[in-house]
């Protein structure tokens, strides 16, 4: 129901001003797993949800893995043949076709792309990681799942 969002909504704003944050953080959520459900059969799929969409980015599985290795080889292959096409003029200097050129420069592009988008996700995973690490002292949480949540999400 609508109120009940509104009072879930209100303990995380409470969760995270109590531990001095003006943001919700992932940790805080997991207080969501004793409010959202209506049947009591509902907390243990609800907890497991919550454990399963924690972590930040992805759920760091193999096929995450995967595709971020097809990402980065596709993107190695395709700047072998740009520099292989240049014959290593890469600045379009030296006689190497203007297409050619371009082409490069498209995929230094392409690399800081993704270059940022790793930096993005590893900078959220460290910061999940350290507020697991802090999960046993957060006020709000039982000390027992508390260190379930670092062994299940760390």
């Amino acid at each position: 129901s609508d109120r009940r969002l509104v009072r879930a909504a209100r303990l995380l704003r409470l969760s995270a001003a109590s531990h001095g944050r003006t943001v919700v953080d992932p940790i805080d959520c997991l207080l969501l797993q004793h409010i959202v459900w209506r049947l009591p059969e509902q907390r243990a799929v609800v907890r497991q949800w919550l454990w399963d969409n924690l972590t930040p980015g992805g759920d760091g599985s193999a096929a995450d893995v995967l595709q971020f290795r097809f990402l980065l080889n596709g993107l190695r292959q395709s700047i072998e043949m740009a520099v292989r096409s240049t014959e290593g003029d890469v600045t379009g200097r030296g006689g190497a076709r203007s297409t050619d050129a371009a082409a490069i420069t498209a995929l230094r592009e392409e690399v800081s792309r993704l270059s940022s988008l790793i930096q993005r996700r590893l900078d959220s995973l460290v910061r999940h990681a350290e507020l697991l690490k802090r999960a046993p002292n957060h006020c709000w949480l039982d000390p027992n799942e508390a260190k379930s949540a670092q062994q299940m999400l760390l």
